[in-house]
């Protein structure tokens, strides 16, 4: 019998739970990466954006900057680790209703 999701990425370690969704999260991140340096892809991968809110010295990385190839307009981008994210809301889709942004 297979694990059940649940099982696998959801413990009682958070710690763990949270490394262990990391890792698809690695491999997602190098076929963007892989995808862009194709001719053919839409989008060119500038690289980790930083951005620093105006009123604060806090700072926050991001996993994507692309540009599009036809325009040049740019967009920053970040791949969420989805077994984890969100107190696991997304572990197990069941419904095509999904809340997309932090409520």
């Amino acid at each position: 019998m297979r694990p059940r999701l649940e099982e696998i990425f959801k413990t009682s370690l958070p710690q763990r739970d949270k490394f262990l969704s990391r890792l698809p999260g690695i491999f997602s991140e190098e076929v963007v990466h892989h995808w862009c340096q194709c001719s053919q892809s839409t989008y060119e991968n500038l690289g980790r954006p930083t951005l620093r809110p105006l009123d604060k010295n806090k700072r926050y990385t991001l996993d994507f900057t692309l540009r599009k190839r036809t325009s040049s307009e740019r967009f920053v981008a970040e791949m969420k680790c989805w077994p984890e994210y969100e107190n696991y809301y997304y572990l197990r889709i069941t419904s095509s209703n999904l809340r997309l942004h932090r409520q």
